[in-house]
């Protein structure tokens, strides 16, 4: 390079040693460590290729030494926490484990991460010894390494839906149902949103989790005429094989890696009727953009009926055809939000017997405030009121569908929530990342006790005072020693269940992962009488399991605590139940 004059050589000089001397200022860009580890089968112990691992960030929290629980394509995403002004959130990385069934991760930064496993016909493994838990700690300059995690081969359901003279029925939704928690409001659950038949009448519910299942179809409200009758009849709901209630039905044991095949059912026939009515705002003014559903009020799970709604003629209206007798709630839900649970929603109870029903005026009402006042007793009772400012509280319709609400605690320890439907609620507090304190009572400004529920169906909303106490009691909980190092599980969790199942509707169970020293502490526990004992789980889930739950009276030890109580208990285990 030629310079057409010496102060040209001198600028561009001065320019580059200015860039090293700043170059050398900035501060070297932060390198993470990696992350690594392997999927296996749970049934064969071999290899996993080509499956998805989500690694997710995770406030931070306890988490053991042992690490993750996952799969094979993997998401990555850093921790969440504190972030400067202005900065992006990294975004996810994703990886497919190999033949061998290992992943890596490079470059991770430093923080906790909650790991996922999925892959197209495999579902999650169940915990055991030698696998690794869910949540991870990833610290700077300490690669993580020896990840192990499983998948199980899905179980799958098939079958036929056939009409009362037996010939295939086109565009029935099947889904297979399981017990539901003890705090749902149904006896039962679907797992995932089903499948609809093909036009042989032909279903198959994959990826299913080994377990014993209920098995239920129901029709899309196809009316039909029968000239004989006269009458408008349709196919309704039922389970396998011909029932019409969770009781009668057969249950279906579907296992690891195997098709439980010819799983049919018989639909029934019943007359139908014709619903009919309008939807008004809270200004009386016609609903424009509305879904209206029908949930039966006596089945044993309240079942949701895909009777076809269609607009009226005129604003706001509505049809719904082919509705068996029976007694019904109908739900009119504004879609003016494109979350479900934010949606607003209105109600009316019809009984449809041998004629058609019109006129229905559903009415969505003004939404009402809830006022409220947190309140501490106790030992310690003023130095617990500093923390109300993160609490959070909730009230959950007890009636299914409805929208709920949700309202931040001020300081001062009152709050005040917005609801948009009357009903029956269930009031719970969330007392933030380090509870200390547990509920004693919930009552109404009128005496009523509310802990369990309020009634809000007048629509006229009464104040609550929350009364909080600070004298829990402690529990230490120690795992047994395994007789052998490779038969020790990660992660293992020590829990409590109230043993009235009264008291377990307000207190939920209280969990905690054992520690490297293998105890961990249960804190807050309320006075009273409590299952407590210890298992290997990959995560919390296992909490919401009602077979665990009847199981325990025969296998964990049961204790009472005291106010203010510290005891300390060597855990027994409480195998999950058998698939």
């Amino acid at each position: 390079m030629r310079f057409r004059h010496p102060a040209e050589f001198l600028c561009i000089a001065a320019f580059i040693s200015l860039a090293a001397l700043r170059a050398q200022d900035l501060p070297a860009e932060p390198k993470g460590v990696s992350v690594s580890g392997t999927v296996i089968n749970s049934q064969t112990r071999e290899p996993v290729r080509r499956a998805e691992v989500t690694l997710m960030p995770a406030p931070d929290a306890a988490v053991q030494g042992a690490p993750g629980a996952g799969g094979a394509r993997l998401t990555l995403a850093p921790a969440t926490g504190p972030q400067p002004a202005g900065a992006a959130k990294p975004a996810p990385r994703t990886v497919v484990t190999g033949p061998d069934g290992t992943f890596l991760f490079e470059n991770v930064a430093e923080g906790t991460y909650r790991i996922y496993v999925r892959r197209e016909g495999m579902v999650a493994g169940r915990p055991g010894p030698g696998l690794s838990p869910q949540l991870i700690r990833v610290s700077a300059g300490t690669p993580v390494t020896g990840l192990r995690y499983s998948l199980t081969p899905q179980a799958v359901i098939s079958g036929r839906v056939l009409d009362d003279e037996g010939e295939p029925v086109q565009g029935v939704q099947v889904m297979a149902l399981r017990r539901a928690p003890p705090e749902a409001r149904s006896e039962y659950a679907p797992l995932g949103g089903g499948v609809q038949t093909d036009d042989r009448g032909e279903y198959r519910l994959r990826n299913l989790p080994p377990g014993k299942y209920l098995v239920m179809a129901t029709p899309m409200g196809q009316g039909t005429m029968q000239p004989v009758e006269r009458q408008r009849t349709a196919l309704v709901a039922a389970f396998h094989p011909d029932a019409a209630s969770p009781q009668q039905a057969v249950g279906v044991s579907a296992g690891a890696g195997v098709e439980t095949a010819n799983v049919d059912i018989r639909l029934r026939r019943a007359p139908v009727r014709r619903v009919s009515g309008k939807v008004f705002l809270e200004d009386g003014k016609p609903a424009e953009r509305f879904m209206v559903t029908t949930l039966d009020r006596h089945a044993p799970m309240q079942l949701l009926m895909f009777s076809r709604m269609a607009m009226g003629s005129e604003p706001g209206s509505f049809v719904l055809e082919a509705v068996p007798q029976g007694s019904y709630t109908l739900t009119a839900r504004l879609m003016d939000s494109q979350n479900p649970m934010a949606q607003r929603v209105a109600m009316a109870q019809v009984e449809v017997g041998d004629k058609d029903i019109e006129g229905v005026e559903i009415r969505f009402l003004p939404p009402f405030t809830l006022r409220g006042q947190i309140r501490v007793e106790g030992p310690g009772a003023e130095g617990q009121k500093p923390q109300f400012g993160t609490f959070q509280i909730t009230a959950t319709p007890v009636s299914p569908g409805m929208s709920f609400g949700q309202a931040a605690v001020k300081e001062d320890g009152s709050f005040e929530m917005t609801l948009h439907a009357p009903d029956r609620y269930r009031l719970m507090l969330y007392q933030g990342a380090s509870p200390q304190l547990y509920l004693a009572s919930i009552r109404t400004s009128g005496g009523g006790d509310a802990t369990r529920e309020i009634d809000l169906t007048s629509g006229a909303p009464e104040s609550v005072i929350v009364t909080l106490r600070a004298d829990a009691a402690r529990i230490i909980a120690k795992r047994p020693q395994a007789e052998k190092p490779d038969e020790l599980c990660q992660p293992y969790y020590a829990a409590v269940f109230p043993v009235s199942e009264q008291e377990r509707l307000l207190r939920r169970p209280t969990a905690q992962p054992v520690d490297d020293s293998g105890q961990a502490v249960l804190f807050p526990v309320a006075p009273g009488e409590y299952y407590v004992f210890g298992l290997c789980a990959a995560d919390l889930m296992f909490m919401s399991n009602p077979d665990l739950i009847e199981s325990m009276s025969q296998q964990a030890e049961k204790i009472r605590v005291q106010p203010g109580e510290q005891k300390t208990i060597t855990l027994k285990d409480v195998p999950l139940p058998e698939a």
